[in-house]
């Protein structure tokens, strides 16, 4: 797991250089992966959105991989994740959050495998967080999350 994680780390040091890029979006656009035009993948990775329809967008917050941390397994996203399973009936009856969250989200496991590489991330595990739609996740109650949305598929046990 912590080789994963190293490999993880070290590929997107690799990806936030920017130089990097062409090369990667050469790779991954080819037929084994997502058999994608290179010019299109590489757009992406440098924020760069035609939506087709004549409006163009430069993102100034375009793909950062390892510096903004999104690499470490942050249990609220887990939380957040199995909230979205029991809205769409993925799940029937609540799960039990953070039993799940914690036997797969393995933050301990993350940072030995940074300490062995010698690189310190600032993180710190989020409480909530506020959503594009304004809404709010509360890692604390993500059942009542999950049941504060009038469409849903809420399956019961």
């Amino acid at each position: 797991m912590k080789a994963v994680l190293k490999a993880l780390h070290l590929s997107s040091e690799y990806l936030d250089n920017l130089e990097n890029r062409a090369k990667s979006a050469e790779i991954v656009g080819r037929p084994t992966y997502i058999n994608a035009p290179a010019e299109t993948i590489l757009d992406r990775l440098l924020g760069k959105y035609d939506y087709g329809d004549g409006r163009k967008e430069q993102d100034p917050n375009y793909m950062i991989f390892s510096s903004r941390g999104c690499n470490y397994p942050d249990r609220i996203f887990g939380k957040w994740f199995l909230s979205q399973f029991r809205r769409w009936g993925l799940v029937k009856g609540a799960p039990d959050y953070a039993g799940v969250v914690n036997r797969v989200m393995r933050p301990e496991i993350y940072l030995e495998a940074m300490k062995e590489l010698g690189v310190t991330p600032k993180v710190a595990d989020l409480p909530k967080f506020t959503l594009w739609d304004g809404t709010t996740f509360d890692s604390k109650d993500p059942e009542k999350y999950a049941h504060s949305f009038p469409v849903n598929s809420m399956a019961e046990a």
